[in-house]
Order: structure tokens, then sequence, then C-alpha cells
């Protein structure tokens, strides 16, 4: 092999550190693909496979797509399962030398947050397990949502239930485990697995406490939870690598308690037709699809979940039941309500979004007019009986001081991409 470029050099040294994604690699207004890479993402996305230095002992296959049409192709790959690694230029291209190149995000089937990609009303769930003396640590998380919850198990059938119920686009999991006999064939069924080595220095119980700035974890009642610690830590630094970012919209971590829900078994939910027909696979006709009424894309995700996790606590039955019916008989105050929330955008994807560092200038409107509708929806549920509504009522908080922040410095139709100028306001700022 001849002396490789520079860029080459370059390239080569980045691939060295992401073995097992497709790079896409930015050189001017395309993201290419080099030799592997390349023949696997143009049979993917069906795109010409070309060839770098042909006819020299360099020559190598190679694919591109236009950097502006990079989430249709994301869409397609993470569709057949596969990790992509974005490698943007960092440094200023007009300056002498080569120009500087990172990957900024490593996008999978469990941390995807392209709305092709991801379908309005279910959560996008990305679970990790660790196994330690026949108790395994669960942590569960939706990055697009900041679900973020933790649990210990050692049945290993409740386990299985658990896995096939929240149908995970993505599970990871500890070398061990993978190296398992006993689990082996059981972990190389779940979806998309991915094997998880956090350095030595990254501790997952310190991950979690510098994540939350907490001295402990005492506050959401993990702090004992060795095992379920450990998976939730590693699930953590998982997520803060691929998205490198501080992930600011995960907020809490929730103890998953499995008593407080009936347990519904794989053949439980397939038999009574849940979420797909048992004869056909399809949604339609199925129970969700009967019901799901919701206007929402949050209304229809926590309607999933109710479905998903059945209460079997009576004191929840009868609290959430009694803010149904006070909702129904007042025909007045449902109907305004419905048009109300039809006029919001999905705050917790927004929310996601902006944590994850993902966000254009036209999402803070979305923010600003969704947050504008809450006092809207306090004054209609304020002489409201149930104690869930009333509950509810004291959650909604007062985001006045964000609303005039946002609508002092934005234009009300600003440009969807950052660096085409056309989002702030004349004179806001020189």
């Amino acid at each position: 092999m001849a002396e490789l470029t520079p860029m080459l050099k370059q390239y080569y040294k980045i691939k060295e550190k992401y073995p097992n994604e497709l790079l896409f690699f930015r050189l001017g207004d395309f993201y290419e693909l080099f030799g592997e890479d390349a023949k696997e993402a143009s049979s993917i996305l069906n795109i010409v496979l070309t060839a770098r230095g042909k006819g020299t002992p360099n020559e190598m296959p190679m694919c591109g797509i236009p950097h502006h049409a990079l989430n249709t192709y994301l869409h397609k790959l993470i569709k057949a399962g596969k990790r992509v690694a974005i490698c943007d230029q960092v440094s200023d291209a007009s300056l002498p030398g080569i120009v500087t190149r990172e990957v900024t995000r490593v996008i999978t089937p469990g941390t995807t947050l392209e709305d092709s990609s991801l379908e309005d009303k279910s959560n996008n769930y990305i679970i990790s397990l660790v196994l330690q003396k026949n108790v395994w640590g669960l942590a569960i998380a939706d990055l697009t949502t900041g679900i973020f919850n933790v649990a210990e198990i050692n049945d290993f059938e409740l386990l299985k239930n658990e896995l096939f119920r929240f149908n995970a686009s993505e599970v990871i999991v500890g070398k061990n485990l993978i190296n398992d006999e006993r689990y082996r064939d059981f972990v190389r069924k779940l979806n998309n697995i991915n094997v998880f080595d956090l350095p030595s220095f990254q501790e997952p119980y310190k991950v979690l406490k510098n994540h939350f700035k907490m001295k402990n974890l005492q506050s959401f009642g993990v702090e004992g939870m060795k095992i379920g610690i450990e998976a939730a830590g590693s699930l953590l630094g998982y997520l803060k690598e691929t998205q490198k970012t501080d992930l600011n919209h995960i907020l809490k971590i929730k103890r998953y308690i499995f008593n407080d829900f009936m347990a519904l078994d794989e053949a439980t939910i397939r038999n009574l037709e849940l979420f797909q027909t048992s004869f056909t696979g399809e949604y339609n006709g199925s129970l969700l699809s009967v019901i799901d009424k919701t206007v929402t894309n949050l209304g229809g995700r926590m309607l999933r979940r109710w479905l998903l996790l059945p209460l079997i606590r009576e004191d929840l039955i009868k609290s959430r039941l009694g803010a149904v019916a006070e909702l129904k008989e007042d025909h007045t105050l449902i109907r305004d309500l419905i048009e109300k929330l039809k006029q919001f955008s999905d705050l917790e994807r927004l929310l996601g979004r902006i944590g994850c560092n993902r966000t254009n200038a036209r999402d803070l409107i979305s923010l600003k007019n969704s947050l504008s509708l809450v006092p809207e929806v306090k004054n209609l549920i304020k002489e409201c009986k149930s104690p869930l509504l009333k509950e509810l009522l004291d959650d909604l908080a007062d985001h006045s001081e964000l609303i005039a922040y946002l609508d002092n410095v934005l234009l009300e139709e600003p440009s969807a991409l950052l660096n085409e100028g056309n989002m702030i306001k004349e004179g806001y700022n020189s």
C-alpha cells in the first residue's frame, strides 16, 4: 500500500475507535463512507458504489450522500438495525491544513431521535441487563422522552416477560453475560444487542450521582440496588457516550416495582390482542387501536403504557377512575380540553431533543407556544374535585419567564437550519 493521504490517515484513526459502526465521514457537502462500510451502506440504501483512488494501490470502495439528506438515509439504516457514527468537520475548512473532524454522535436503534425512525404514540425503549449471583439488574430508558427506570429481578421467567412487554429497540449487555453459556442463546435473541464495557474510572454509581448532582441516590429510592445501579449507570454512560451531551432532560431515576402492576406474559399480551391482532399481526383491530382516542402523542404513549402495565392497587385504580368519571360527565370541559390539547406539540420529545442538543429554533417556538397554553389548561381544570386532577393542577408550573425570553429572542417563523440564520429578532443582540 502506498503512503496514505493526510485525510485517509485521519479517517482510519477515527474508524479504529468505531469498528462496529458505519462511519459517515463529512467531506464538504457530503458524508462519505469507505471500505466495508461503503459496501454495506450502498446495499441497504441502494446508492451507487464507486471507488476512491481507482487504479492505485490505495483503491477502496466508496459511496456518499448529500449532508442535507442525512435523516432520510439514517431512517433506512436504523430500520435495518445498524449503528451509525456521524463524523463532522469541527474546524474552519477555509483555514490552511487538514480540517479537524470528530464523531459528534452515534445513532443506534435505541438512541435515535429522528422523527422518521420513531412511532409518535410508542416509546422507543433501550434496556441494559446485568447478571450477578442469579439476580438481574434491569434499566429501562427512553432517550426521546427522558424516562429512566431501574429494577432488580431474581426470576428468569419474569425477566423474559418484562423484556417482551417493553419491546425495546436495543438491549445492551455486559461482556460477562454475552459469554455466559447458561444465557448465550437467550442473549442472542434480544433485539439489536450491544455489548457495553465502561472504562474502570466510570463506576456506574458515580455516573448516576454525577449526572443527578447528588451525594447519593437515597431520594430516588434506589440506593441499595447494587446490581440495578450497575445496569442503570452502564446504560446512562452508554447514552452519554453515543450522544456526546449531558442529557439534562433525564431528571430522575425511578424504581420500577413489579408488584404495582399485573403480570402480563407474552401469551397473555398476544391472546388479548392488546397491540396487534393475533391473525394478521397488524395494529388495526387491536384493543389499543379501538380505544385510543387521544389527541396528543404524549397521551397516546401514556395510554399504551397503562395497557402494558395494568394497575392492581385498589387506591390507585379508584383514583384514576374518579378522574376519568369527572371528565366524562362534564361534556363542556372535555370538549374544551380536547380543543386545547390538540394545539400542543410533543413536549416530551421536544425536551428530549433539547437535552441531546439536537434542537433548532422552530422546536423552541413550538416549546414556547405549547407552554403558553398551560395556563389555559389549568384554568379549565381548576374547579375539578378528583384528587388526581387536583394533583395534576399543582404539577402544571408557571413558565411565563421562559415564554417571554423565547418570545423576545426568536422570530415567529425562523429557519429550520441553524446555519442559515433568520432566527433571531432584529435588534435583540448585535
